[in-house]
C-alpha cells in the first residue's frame, strides 16, 4: 500500500497521553460497518465495531478493497497516539458505452453512485502538537478531503482551527531526509522503478558519504527509495520524491497492521529533519464533509458529549455512553434512558425515531427522555429536554431507503419510521458552556463506554 503524507502543526500540546487518547475516542467514536461497502457511522476503527474494512485493491472488476484489521484499536508509542479514521465516500461507476450515451443525452441515467470506504492513518505527536496523516491518493481531491477533515473535525477537540497550519515540504527538507537515510546503517538506498533515468546515487558514490552529500545537493529532480536493514522498521519503505515544483514523502507498506509499531519511529525521523520553513494557512470545504456524512456523524458525537456533560456535571448523575449498543437510546444515566438528537444549527420541527426507539419509548415512558441538542458544534449548545412522551402522538410513516450493497445494483428497502413534533411537547430548555467541562470530563477519567 502506498500512502502520501500530509503534515499539520499548531495543535495544542498535551502532557497526558491517556487524556489525548480519551479525547480522540470520545469525540470521534468507533466506526460502525453497515455493509462491506459502506459505514453506518464514520469514526475510529475499533476491534469490537469494525472488524474489517475495504481498503486494499484485490483486483476485482470494479475496484473492490479489503484488508482485515483484526484487533486494531487506538495505539500509543512514545510521544505518539495512532488511530485509523474511516469515513464513507461516494464513487461514480460508469456503465459500458457511456461516451456514446452522453451524446444521446442519457448521461445521468447510466451513471451510478456507490459507497466506498476510505481510511486515514493519523499519528499525533501530542508533546509537539504535530499531526501526520497518511492517505492513499486515488483522486486529485483526496488531499482536499484530508485538509477539510483535519481543520473542521480534528482541530475541534485537539486544537484551534484558526491556529492550525499545514507544513509544505521544501527541497531542503528532502535533502535533510536523504542525507539522514543515506548515512544511516539502519537504511539502504534502492532503485525506484519510476526513476529509470536516475542514477543509483549511493552505488555511484561508492558508499562515500561526502560524495553522496555532494550529489544529493546538485540534483534538481530524482526519486529515492530507502528500505530498512533492521526489524526495528519492519514492513516499511520510505520514498523521497524530488521535483522542480513539489516535494513529497511517501510511505509504503505491504503489511499494514504489523507496520503500526514502526510507523511512529519513521515519522519521528521525518519530524526531526523538518525545517518548518514553509508553514501555510489552508482552506477547508464543509460541502465535502456534508456530502459524505462526516459532519453529520460528528454533530451526533458532539450532541452526545453535551448530554453526558449535562448529566455528569449539571445534574450530578452517573452517565454512560451506550450509543453503539443500539438499545434504542444513546445515554444511560441513573436508570434514565436518554435518546440524543443533534443538530448543527436550529432543529427541525419534527424529529425522526426508529422503530426500536419508538418501542422502547412506549415500554418505558416514565424513564425515556429525548435530548434535542441545537448548535451542537458551538461552545454553548442548547438542550431541549422532552420527557413523559405519549407514544400516541408519534406519527408513523413508511419510507424507502436505498442501499448500495451490490456494486452495480442499487437495492431499495421499505422501513418504518416515526416522527415526533417535539415543540408541542413543552420541552425544558437548558444552555451551558461546554468548554468549561470538557477538561473536567477527562480529568475525572470517566470511561463511559464499557
Amino acid at each position: 500500500m502506498k500512502f502520501d503524507l500530509s503534515i499539520f502543526t499548531g495543535f495544542n500540546r498535551y502532557a497526558d497521553r491517556e487524556a489525548v487518547r480519551n479525547r480522540i475516542e470520545m469525540f470521534l467514536g468507533p466506526a460502525i460497518l453497515e455493509s462491506e461497502y459502506s459505514l453506518l457511522r464514520s469514526g475510529i476503527i475499533e476491534k469490537d465495531y469494525t472488524p474489517s474494512l475495504l481498503v486494499k485493491k484485490d483486483g476485482s472488476k470494479y475496484g473492490r478493497f479489503r484488508v482485515e484489521l483484526g484487533n486494531y484499536t487506538i495505539r500509543t508509542r512514545d510521544d505518539w497516539v495512532i488511530f485509523i479514521y474511516a469515513y464513507n465516500r461516494s464513487v461514480e461507476v460508469l456503465l459500458p458505452m457511456y461516451d456514446y450515451l452522453v451524446k444521446l443525452g442519457l448521461r445521468d441515467i447510466f451513471k451510478i453512485s456507490i459507497s466506498a470506504i476510505n481510511v486515514l492513518i493519523c499519528c499525533f505527536n501530542y508533546k509537539k502538537g504535530v499531526l501526520f496523516v497518511l492517505f492513499e491518493r486515488k483522486r486529485k481531491r483526496d488531499e482536499e478531503e484530508v485538509d477539510s477533515i483535519v481543520k473542521e473535525i480534528f482541530s475541534d477537540f485537539l486544537g484551534d482551527k484558526f491556529r492550525i497550519r499545514k507544513v509544505i515540504l521544501t527541497k531542503r527538507d528532502l535533502e535533510n531526509l536523504a542525507l539522514y537515510f543515506g548515512n544511516s546503517k539502519e537504511w539502504k538506498l534502492e532503485r525506484e522503478k519510476s526513476s529509470r533515468n536516475i542514477r543509483n546515487i549511493w552505488e555511484e558514490a561508492k558508499s562515500v558519504y561526502e560524495e553522496y552529500l555532494r550529489i544529493v545537493k546538485t540534483l534538481e529532480k530524482f526519486v529515492m527509495g530507502f528500505r530498512p536493514t533492521t526489524k526495528k522498521f519492519r514492513d516499511i519503505r520510505v520514498v523521497l520524491d524530488f521535483n522542480h515544483r513539489t516535494y513529497k514523502v511517501r510511505v509504503y507498506t505491504d503489511k499494514l497492521l504489523s507496520s503500526f509499531t514502526s510507523i511512529p519511529l519513521v515519522l519521528e525521523i521525518i519530524l526531526n529533519n523538518l525545517t518548518f520553513e514553509k508553514v501555510v494557512e489552508f482552506a477547508s470545504d464543509k460541502r465535502i464533509l456534508r456530502k459524505y456524512g462526516i459532519l453529520k456523524d460528528y454533530v451526533e458525537r458532539r450532541g452526545i458529549i453535551a448530554a453526558l456533560i449535562y448529566e455528569e456535571f449539571i445534574k450530578n448523575r452517573r452517565a454512560r455512553d451506550i450509543s453503539y449498543e443500539f438499545k434504542g437510546y444513546d445515554v444511560e444515566s441513573n436508570g434514565l434512558m436518554i435518546e440524543v438528537k443533534s443538530f448543527e444549527f436550529e432543529p427541525q420541527e419534527e424529529i425522526r425515531l426508529t422503530e426500536n426507539e419508538k418501542n422502547i419509548l412506549k415500554d418505558y415512558r416514565s424513564k425515556y427522555f429525548i435530548y434535542i441538542v441545537q448548535n451542537a458544534l458551538s461552545d454553548k449548545p442548547v438542550l431541549n429536554i422532552i420527557k413523559n412522551i405519549d407514544a400516541k402522538k408519534i406519527v408513523h410513516k413508511k419510507e424507502k431507503k436505498s442501499y448500495n450493497r451490490i456494486i452495480i445494483k442499487e437495492e431499495e428497502k421499505e422501513e418504518n419510521v416515526y416522527y415526533l413534533y417535539w415543540k408541542k411537547q413543552s420541552p425544558l430548555r437548558e444552555e451551558f458552556e461546554i468548554r468549561n467541562y470538557i477538561d473536567l470530563l477527562f480529568n475525572k477519567k470517566v470511561k463511559f463506554k464499557e
